[in-house]
């Protein structure tokens, strides 16, 4: 469901993200860069059009409430607010779909830091360990990582790194 216009090509990109203004916010920086939104709000929503395969990449929010959205299965839940952008990553490369978790955490944040501590600092670690310390942190966020990472619910640079993971894939 892409078509290619000049050299820009345009993408339909799942945002799956439960507060209603930062759907808002993906969807006016979907349209600035030129493509297609289509917004869901739970996993089992995000997982649907998964399997329907009308999506060329997928933008989650890391952190909401399972039940918020629908997704009854996972209503014991509800008095926390897990990772389940975590479980939108797995489907997402299940379906071989490139993939950008946008959050309000960052890295020093409690609710993330485990994210970041045992798994994005090792790898950047093991990069540095083997020669190849003058690469950037970014650069290796951008590169090693199986999913893209923006912090501080920057939708416009979430969008941004979407298109170039998939531009890279192609």
């Amino acid at each position: 469901m892409t078509e290619t216009t000049g050299t820009t090509k345009a993408l339909n990109i799942l945002i799956v993200e439960d507060m209603p203004s930062e759907q808002a916010k993906a969807r006016a920086a979907i349209a600035v860069a030129g493509h297609t939104a289509v917004v869901t709000a739970s996993m089992g929503e995000a997982v649907s059009c998964l399997r329907e395969g009308t999506v060329d990449g997928v933008v989650t929010d890391l952190m909401f409430t399972p039940d918020r959205g629908g997704d009854t299965q996972l209503a014991h839940y509800s008095n926390h607010q897990p990772a389940m952008g975590l479980l939108v990553v797995i489907a997402a490369m299940a379906a071989g779909k490139q993939v950008v978790i946008c959050t309000s955490s960052d890295h020093h944040g409690l609710d993330a830091a485990w994210i970041h501590d045992c798994y994005i600092s090792h790898l950047v670690a093991w990069e540095y360990e083997n020669g190849k310390r003058g690469r950037d942190y970014y650069d290796i966020l951008e590169t090693k990582l199986p999913f893209g990472w923006v912090e501080g619910k920057d939708w416009p640079g979430a969008v941004s790194a979407l298109a170039r993971r998939i531009a890279a894939a192609e």
